[in-house]
C-alpha cells in the first residue's frame, strides 16, 4: 500500500475534533451601532485549532455604503458615486478605516485612508494630514482640493502637514468634490501624482470621529 493512500485512509478514520469558539476581543465597544439602520452581526473565522468570532457593523449613511469592525475599528466605506462598495480589483477605490490604542501610553486614534491619502484623528480634535508612501527623505508632500490653492506641507516634513495646514485641508476635503495628491518617492525621486473623487469621505470622517469615542 503506498504512504500517501495510507496516510489519506489514517486521516479519514481519525475522529474530528470540535473547534471552541472564541469570540475576538472588541476595541470598538459602542451600546449603539454607528447608524440607527445598522445591522450588528458575528462573522466566523475558522483557524486549525479554533473558530473566531468577530462583531461587524453593515449599513449605510446617507447612501454610502459601509462595512466595520469592532475588533479594531477597520472597515470600508465605499468611494463611488452610487455608495455602492467596489467590485473585483477595485484597491484603492474605498475608503479604508482602522483605529489602535498605543500600548505605551494609551493614545487612541483613528484613520482614513484611500491611495496616498492619509487623515488622522486624535482625541480632542488633533489631526494629522500626510501624503504618500515611501517618501523620499527631505521632501515634501503637496495637496489640491478642487480647484483651491495646492498647499503643500513643509520643506523636509516627508509629507506631514502642520496642524493649520491639516486643519484647512480637512474643512476642503469634507466639502470638496475632488483631491490631486503629490508626493517624491523613495528610491528614485520621481513625483508620483494620483486624483480621485471624494465620495464617501464626509462619512468615513463622521464615523472615525465616532469610533474614537468607542474606544474603551
Amino acid at each position: 500500500m503506498k504512504p500517501l493512500f495510507l496516510l489519506a485512509l489514517l486521516t479519514l478514520s481519525l475522529p474530528s475534533v470540535a473547534k471552541d469558539r472564541v469570540e475576538k476581543p472588541t476595541l470598538l465597544k459602542p451600546t449603539a451601532p454607528f447608524t440607527p439602520e445598522g445591522v450588528v452581526s458575528e462573522k466566523e473565522l475558522e483557524l486549525l485549532t479554533r473558530i473566531e468570532i468577530n462583531k461587524i457593523e453593515e449599513g449605510s449613511l446617507n447612501g454610502v455604503q459601509y462595512r466595520i469592525y469592532y475588533t479594531d475599528g477597520s472597515g470600508t466605506f465605499s468611494g463611488a458615486p452610487d455608495g455602492s462598495f467596489t467590485t473585483g480589483l477595485g484597491i484603492g477605490k474605498d475608503w479604508s478605516t482602522s483605529c489602535k490604542r498605543d500600548p505605551m501610553d494609551d493614545t487612541k486614534s483613528c484613520y482614513i485612508q484611500r491611495k496616498d491619502l492619509w487623515v488622522w484623528l486624535y482625541p480632542g480634535g488633533r489631526l494629522k494630514i500626510f501624503i504618500g508612501g515611501d517618501q523620499y527623505p527631505g521632501t515634501s508632500a503637496s495637496v489640491r482640493i478642487d480647484s483651491n490653492p495646492a498647499i503643500r506641507s513643509p520643506a523636509d516634513s516627508e509629507g506631514v502637514f502642520t496642524a493649520a495646514q491639516s486643519k484647512q485641508i480637512l474643512q476642503q476635503l469634507v466639502s470638496g468634490s475632488r483631491v490631486a495628491t503629490r508626493y517624491v518617492d523613495w528610491p528614485y525621486r520621481s513625483a508620483v501624482d494620483d486624483s480621485f473623487d471624494l465620495h464617501g469621505f464626509d462619512e468615513a470622517y463622521q464615523y472615525i470621529q465616532w469610533a474614537l469615542r468607542q474606544i474603551r
